[in-house]
C-alpha cells in the first residue's frame, strides 16, 4: 500500500542540557501543528567533495557522509493557557520559545497572573517529529521565531528549528493530548506607537532574526550542535496612512513616520492580540526606531509599510522587547 502522509505529530520538550536528548511523552509533550512538520536531514561534509582523478576527470568515490543535522519549520497558532498561569498552566508556545532564546517569567499574582518571556539565554530541546508513518528524532534544538498575520486572522507562529538528529526510523503517530483553548485572532488587536492608537492595521508580523551556528567537530560525530547567535528582532506593521502631526510626531490625532524614521525617534511600541484573560498576548518594545516608510497602496487606501528595529534601552542590555501571556 506505501507509506501515508494523513498523520502526523510533535512532540517537543526542554532538554536537561545540551544534547542529553530525554524521554518524551504523548500525554504532556504535544505541540499542535498546522501542516506536517518532518525534519529536512543534512550533513556538514557530505561526503561527495574529493575533487577528480585520472586523465577523464571522472571523479573519486564517495566516503561516507559526517556530522548529520536536521531543520524543520514548526508551524503553530499561539493562545494562552485558558486558566490562571501557574508552574503546571502555560501558553501553547512555552516550551518552543524557550528554544528560541527566551526566558520564561511566572508572575503568580492572585487574579493578575501571567508568563513574560524576555530574551535571555533560553535552553535546548528534544524532539520527535511523526509523519509518513516514520519518525525522526532531534536533539540540542534550538530555533529562530516569526509571527505573521495577514489580516483578520489567526497569526501564525513559525518556529525555525535546528538540531542534531537521528536517522528515520518506522513509527506510528502515538496518542496526543492537545489543549482545548481556541487561539486568538487579530481582530481586536490594539497597537499603540507612541502616543498614537488609532491605526488601521492591515498586517503585522515580528521577527527575531536569530542566527544559529553549525559546530563542526572532527573529535566527534563531525557536529557538535548549533550555538545562537545574534538576534536582531524586528516588528512590521501595515497601515492606512493618517494625518500627520508635529514635533515629536506621534500624538493620539496621527503621526508622522517620514520625521520619526530621519530622527530614529526611540518610541514605545505595544500590540495586543486577544481580548480574553488568559488567552491574549502582548509585544512590548521600549525602544522601537523605524526604518524608512514603505509607502504602498491597496486600490484607493494609501498604506504605509512601518519596521520597526527593536532595540535595547543601553549597550549590553537585553530588553529588546517581551511577549507576555495575560
Amino acid at each position: 500500500m506505501g507509506k501515508s502522509r494523513n498523520e502526523f505529530g510533535v512532540l517537543l520538550k526542554e532538554e536537561a542540557s545540551y544534547g542529553d536528548g530525554g524521554t518524551l511523552a504523548g500525554a504532556s509533550d504535544g505541540i499542535l501543528v498546522n501542516e506536517e512538520a518532518w525534519p529536512e536531514l543534512g550533513y556538514i561534509h557530505d561526503g561527495a567533495r574529493r575533487g577528480e582523478s585520472g586523465p577523464v576527470a571522472t571523479g573519486l568515490q564517495n566516503v561516507r557522509k559526517s556530522g548529520r543535522f536536521a531543520e524543520v519549520p514548526l508551524i503553530a497558532e499561539a493562545h494562552g493557557g485558558g486558566a490562571a498561569y501557574s508552574a503546571s498552566v502555560k501558553p501553547n508556545v512555552h516550551v518552543p520559545l524557550l528554544l528560541a532564546g527566551f526566558d520564561a517569567t511566572l508572575d503568580a499574582t492572585g487574579g493578575s497572573e501571567k508568563y513574560t518571556y524576555a530574551l535571555g539565554a533560553g535552553s535546548s530541546g528534544v524532539g520527535e517529529f511523526y509523519a509518513r508513518e516514520q519518525m525522526i528524532k532531534m536533539l540540542g534544538i534550538l530555533a529562530d521565531l516569526s509571527i505573521t498575520a495577514d489580516g483578520p486572522e489567526v497569526p501564525v507562529w513559525e518556529f525555525a528549528l535546528s538540531g542534531l538528529a537521528e536517522l528515520p526510523t518506522e513509527a506510528a503517530v502515538p496518542s496526543i493530548t492537545y489543549p482545548s483553548v481556541k487561539p486568538p485572532k487579530a481582530e481586536n488587536i490594539t497597537l499603540q506607537m507612541g502616543s498614537f492608537g488609532s491605526a488601521v492595521v492591515r498586517s503585522h508580523g515580528l521577527s527575531l532574526n536569530r542566527s544559529l551556528s553549525p559546530r563542526g567537530d572532527q573529535n566527534s560525530g563531525g557536529h557538535k550542535g548549533f550555538k545562537g547567535g545574534t538576534r536582531f528582532p524586528t516588528l512590521e506593521v501595515e497601515i492606512e496612512a493618517d494625518s500627520f502631526v508635529s514635533d515629536p510626531y506621534h500624538a493620539a490625532g496621527g503621526i508622522n513616520p517620514y520625521q520619526l524614521a530621519e530622527l530614529a525617534t526611540a518610541l514605545s511600541l505595544s500590540l495586543v492580540v486577544g481580548d480574553t484573560q488568559y488567552n491574549r498576548y502582548k509585544i512590548n518594545a521600549s525602544n522601537a526606531q523605524l526604518q524608512p516608510v514603505g509607502d504602498d497602496e491597496d486600490e484607493a487606501s494609501a498604506i504605509w509599510t512601518l519596521t520597526f528595529d527593536l532595540r535595547p534601552s543601553a549597550p549590553g542590555q537585553k530588553d529588546n522587547f517581551t511577549i507576555v501571556f495575560d
